[in-house]
């Protein structure tokens, strides 16, 4: 228990803190230690500024239909493909692409938040595996043309999807309630 009377400094500085809402006492320290709980807590600045600058995307709209149709069409050809080596190559490693490829179906259609960051993270894996297919082959010097012309088809549809979507598909907000209502 501080005693104000024999560290008067002391008390000053803490009381400050607690006026900046920098400090509080644990229950039942002082006597001014209540007055401070009974109060609402006082918010910095900083932080209220950057909690009204935080905005939560509600939902994504596509601006171009034809792209959203384009891209579900490739995407339900992949999960199609993917399906098939599941049921009759029995590949259990089939069930992570079609995993993804369902969420990304479902987020596209539900028009979900996430939707921009899945469809370039599926343009990124895309990208990626075409690039690393073509690499290997040269690398490996086993050339077939079926295998070529596969993952040079890979490649191409991660670029051609990577490049409009930042143009396509938007972030809808939330309107923020600007309206001061007095009690």
């Amino acid at each position: 228990m501080i005693d104000e009377l024999a560290n008067p400094d002391e008390a000053r500085t803490i009381k400050s803190y607690i006026e900046k809402g920098g400090y509080k006492y644990p229950p039942g320290v002082m006597e001014s230690a209540q007055e401070t709980r009974s109060r609402p807590p006082v918010e910095s600045t900083k932080k209220a500024s950057r909690a009204s600058r935080t905005k939560v995307a509600k939902c994504v709209s596509f601006s171009n239909d034809r792209y959203r149709k384009m891209l579900s069409g490739v995407i339900w050809c992949l999960f199609a493909i993917n399906m098939l080596t599941l049921v009759l190559a029995q590949e259990p490693l089939a069930l992570l692409p079609l995993a993804f490829q369902g969420s990304i179906l479902a987020a596209i259609y539900l028009r979900h938040r996430h939707a921009r960051l899945l469809i370039k993270t599926w343009c990124g894996l895309l990208i990626f595996s075409g690039a690393a297919g073509l690499l290997s082959m040269v690398l490996l010097s086993s050339f077939s043309t079926g295998s070529v012309v596969w993952n040079f088809i890979i490649l191409t549809t991660g670029i051609a999807f990577l490049v409009p979507v930042s143009r396509y598909v938007h972030l809808v907000f939330e309107q923020e309630d600007t309206s001061t209502e007095s009690p």
